[in-house]
């Protein structure tokens, strides 16, 4: 794998299972495509730890990288945002719907997860007035998946096991 950035990624200092600290050990890593530039598929490997107090453990994916999603941030907010227009979105176009509806479907729930977390939300709230509301309070798509999956254990497009954002130290 290129550079072995997976190698590089160290755990959190704090377990998000537990609350100890350095009690998260390199367990095992598995490998999934995202898109990079241009939309191409590059291949991850993404580290797994586990926590020696609890048994549980944790990936950590790259901050560009949506959790259980092949198209990256970046492209994923581009094309929600109406921004992304261009050959990426023409290509990923289908998956890309697919998320849009993947949010409809869970934005009420998530609001109901996260509570006034964003301000207080009109009874019937569209899916669309709601994204725009969620990520003008963190300023990125990357921003706001790392506050629900660190604060609230969800992510933008539904509720899975555990995956925190992580960066090379």
């Amino acid at each position: 794998m290129a550079e072995a950035y997976h190698e590089r990624l160290r755990p959190p200092d704090v377990c998000p299972f537990c609350g100890r600290i350095d009690c998260l050990r390199r367990y095992a890593h598995y490998e999934r495509w995202v898109t990079g530039k241009g939309g191409k598929e590059i291949l991850l490997t993404v580290p797994r730890f586990l926590c020696e107090k609890t048994g549980r453990t944790m990936s950590l994916l790259p901050e560009f990288a949506q959790p259980y999603r092949i198209v990256a941030n970046k492209t994923i907010q581009a094309y929600i945002c109406g921004r992304e227009t261009g050959l990426v979105a023409q290509r990923w176009l289908a998956v890309l719907k697919c998320y849009w509806k993947l949010w409809e479907r869970w934005h009420k729930k998530l609001r109901e997860i996260v509570g006034s977390y964003f301000g207080l939300s009109p009874p019937g709230e569209s899916a669309s007035a709601f994204w725009k509301k969620a990520l003008a309070s963190c300023g990125t798509l990357t921003e706001l998946t790392k506050l629900l999956v660190g604060t609230f254990q969800v992510t933008c497009f539904g509720r899975y096991r555990c995956h925190v954002s992580g960066s090379a130290k």
